[in-house]
């Protein structure tokens, strides 16, 4: 239950900062480029980083209090993409270069498939 309420804290304030970052780049377009969205999820990776970097140069696994607050609640809370980065990042340290391409590939693809068939089934198209 405490992990749980720390998860509940940490993506209030995750989801209160991507508000925050979005009042603050706003209007700041490149050519069209979601900027906001580009800048949570750069900030997002570099946090989620951070954290595992940290966590590691004292021998700590990926767990407990401080990822259920930082990891899972704020940057989760931020953006998932950070997570998503750290889970392909992971497969690439780990060897496993196939298995992450394949992930990279099923997901991004498959996600932008499942926007489109929402928002198909919403328009009534499909």
């Amino acid at each position: 239950m405490k992990e749980m309420m720390l998860v509940g804290l940490g993506g209030g304030l995750g989801a209160m900062t991507r508000f925050g970052v979005g009042r603050a780049v706003m209007g700041a377009g490149f050519a069209g480029l979601p900027v906001v969205t580009f800048v949570v999820n750069i900030l997002g990776c570099l946090g989620l980083g951070l954290l595992v970097g940290w966590m590691a140069t004292r021998g700590q696994a990926l767990q407990g209090p401080a990822w259920a607050f930082f990891a899972v609640g704020l940057c989760g809370g931020m953006t998932t993409f950070s997570t998503f980065a750290f889970e392909l990042w992971r497969a690439a340290d780990s060897g496993r270069l196939g298995m992450g391409l394949g992930y990279l590939l099923a997901s991004v693809g498959l996600g932008v498939l499942a926007v489109w068939a929402g928002y198909s089934l919403a328009r009534g198209a499909v």
